[in-house]
């Protein structure tokens, strides 16, 4: 028998190949694209009556009409598993088009994780009117940020190839900050189109509301904007136009809220300040300790110009797991602790405690319910345990589950290749974890 010094190991597949699990994805999506749309347009009975009117669009238009639907174990499912595919196929596009893979590539998307449960609670407020309702309903509101994330990555690249070209036509640029003055360009426009198209025709549909709140709003959202992309100028073209275009985006829409605070459209509970305090500050303080314990480790990993958990491009994960490699003492000793203190890990932490405490308090402090089956089925096993309230068992488990995601992230090894997929599978993560909880708490401090 060979031994792992001698055994020879096959090179990672190269970022522009698919892997089977990447083509089957995509095939995947495909295929029910085709089927449904074949299917609608030959056999509405059974593909539309049948099949997604009452799993898809019924929810939706309840969700639009009476201000929350139920979701099923059928179409929860159907939801998690074009989710799944979705995260595979747009890792791979992410990955042979060269986005970004990295922290500060994650921390550029946060914006988008935040503004989903902000304009969300706006539409739980029913200050959307008419046909925009439904761009804010679960699952279109996904596809709609989506399209609006696709739109300041492709920005991003454009303005980076812009910057690329000039530099090789000339051999220097005019400006240090060149791209910064593009992108500060498109991000107002962009800011723009939102405030016409998503803004106004509902603002003007309500009548006897004020101005001060939407008008401080805008404003926020153009210093907001400007501001991110200053204090990112050393980050690539594409983080800084997804980030800055998000956060002035977050502004925008923050100045409804305001304007819900001093002219309210909506007639729903007492608001609540002090579940803020506790949603937020409990997560903070975990993530912060969380922080500290990986900083030795990090630096460690980073003075070996190592990116923690993640193998050099030409190791494979057979090669991790069975062979040896130079630095794979390193890597072992000092990634799992790095690993629960990146912001992977931390983003992911944050956001599944604020969804579990949020539950607990408006469910068992202020009467909220809960329509997702899974959850639910949680929340009546804990009442049945303690005979009141039961969704402290939601955050029981919850709790649980960080400690289980964080296990596994300080365990698992990628190849380089797969640093966008990882990236993706955070995001998901969060989209379900972090955004809900944010719109729970929302809807506490707003009272609808």
């Amino acid at each position: 028998m060979m031994s792992k010094e001698t055994t020879a190991f096959s090179s990672p597949l190269p970022a522009s190949q698919l892997s089977l699990v990447e083509r089957v994805a995509i095939l995947s999506l495909i295929v029910l694209a085709v089927v449904l749309l074949v299917g609608i347009t030959a056999w509405p009975h059974i593909f539309w009556d049948s099949f997604l009117e009452p799993l898809v669009w019924a929810p939706v238009i309840q969700d639009a009409d009476a201000g929350d639907s139920g979701y099923t174990p059928q179409n929860t499912a159907f939801f998690i598993s074009v989710l799944f595919a979705f995260v595979i196929t747009i890792s791979a596009i992410f990955r042979i088009t060269e986005i970004p893979s990295g922290g500060r590539m994650l921390i550029a998307f946060l914006p988008w994780i935040v503004w989903a449960p902000v304009v969300r609670v706006l539409e739980d407020s029913q200050y959307f009117q008419g046909d925009l309702r439904m761009l804010f309903i679960s699952p279109i509101i996904h596809f709609h940020i989506a399209l609006w994330v696709l739109f300041a990555i492709m920005v991003g690249r454009s303005v980076k190839q812009v910057k690329q070209h000039w530099v090789e036509e000339t051999g220097e640029l005019t400006r240090e900050d060149s791209a910064g003055d593009i992108l500060r360009v498109v991000m107002l426009c962009t800011l723009l189109l939102m405030f016409a198209v998503l803004v106004l025709p509902s603002f003007n549909a309500h009548e006897g509301l004020g101005t001060t709140g939407m008008a401080l709003g805008v404003m926020l959202s153009v210093i907001v904007g400007i501001v991110s992309l200053e204090a990112t100028r050393k980050w690539d073209e594409v983080e800084r136009a997804v980030f800055g275009i998000g956060m002035g985006a977050v502004a925008l829409f923050l100045g409804l809220w305001l304007q819900f605070i001093f002219t309210p459209w909506h007639q729903g509970g007492d608001s609540a300040l002090w579940p803020a305090l506790v949603v937020l500050g409990i997560p903070t303080i975990v993530v912060y300790i969380l922080w500290q314990k990986g900083e030795v480790a990090r630096a460690v990993l980073a003075s070996e110009n190592m990116s923690a958990g993640v193998l050099p491009p030409h190791i494979s994960i057979k090669q991790n797991d069975e062979g040896e490699w130079e630095g794979k003492d390193i890597m072992e000793r000092w990634a799992p602790m790095a690993l629960i203190g990146s912001p992977w890990a931390l983003t992911i932490a944050f956001g599944q405690l604020t969804d579990g405490l949020a539950t607990w308090i408006g469910i068992d402090v202020f009467g909220y319910s809960e329509k997702h089956p899974l959850s639910n089925w949680v929340i009546e096993q804990g009442a049945a345990l303690t005979g009141d309230g039961g969704a402290w068992l939601f955050f029981f488990v919850k709790a649980c589950l960080v400690a289980l995601l964080l296990w596994v992230f300080s365990a698992v090894r990628i190849e380089n290749r797969q640093q966008h997929l990882r990236l993706l599978i955070v995001l998901a993560l969060l989209v379900v974890g972090l955004a809900p909880g944010l719109r729970d708490l929302g809807r506490l401090l707003l009272g609808v």
